[in-house]
């Protein structure tokens, strides 16, 4: 999340999985999104997985951290 959190250029956004939260982007969070740990994980590294995102606020963010890749 750390490496996510580097390169995330889209709003700000507050993501939680399982009980660690973090906040990426600068500025006040516009969404707070939620999933599970390991599928979004798994989807993050490329892996398979279709995360099911909960997500709190701005719902166009939805898309940019479907998007969003880290190779690990």
């Amino acid at each position: 999340m750390r490496d996510l959190a580097q390169t995330w250029t889209a709003p700000p956004i507050t993501v939680e999985l399982g009980d660690a939260r973090w906040v990426l982007g600068a500025g006040e969070p516009v969404a707070v999104v939620r999933s599970d740990d390991l599928d979004f994980l798994c989807h993050l590294s490329g892996r398979d997985g279709d995360p099911a995102l909960d997500v709190e606020g701005d719902a166009s963010v939805a898309t940019a951290v479907l998007a969003a890749r880290v190779v690990f």
